[in-house]
């Protein structure tokens, strides 16, 4: 569970987002991962937040078809660069994951990466 602030740059980027509820990126979320439509999904707030500019949520998916069983899926609202962090997961490996453009929903970009 995220602590007060956290909690604070949660609220802050909800509340600059008029018609968009955590419920609905979750459900984005789980769309996303979820290995079969029946499948179930648990998501929370990562523990730590990077602004109020983005939120992050962990999604623990029952199968794995990742490289692990979590995910991290993040919802920001301008677009990220990846050629530096997808560079570094070239040289590095598995220890920096892959991070990967989906779509952009509600206005949000949404990246998905694996676990580590």
């Amino acid at each position: 569970m995220a602590d007060e602030f956290q909690q604070g740059l949660i609220e802050n980027f909800f509340s600059e987002l008029p018609g968009v509820s955590r419920s609905m990126l979750h459900d984005i979320a789980a769309r996303l991962l979820r290995p079969t439509e029946e499948s179930a999904v648990e998501i929370n707030p990562a523990p730590m937040q990077g602004s109020s500019m983005s939120y992050t949520c962990i999604v623990n998916i029952p199968y794995g078809h990742w490289q692990s069983n979590r995910a991290i899926v993040q919802f920001r609202r301008a677009k990220l660069n990846l050629a530096a962090p997808n560079q570094v997961h070239a040289i590095r490996g598995p220890i920096v994951p892959p991070i990967t453009f989906y779509n952009i929903h509600h206005q949000l970009f949404v990246y998905v990466s694996p676990f580590a």
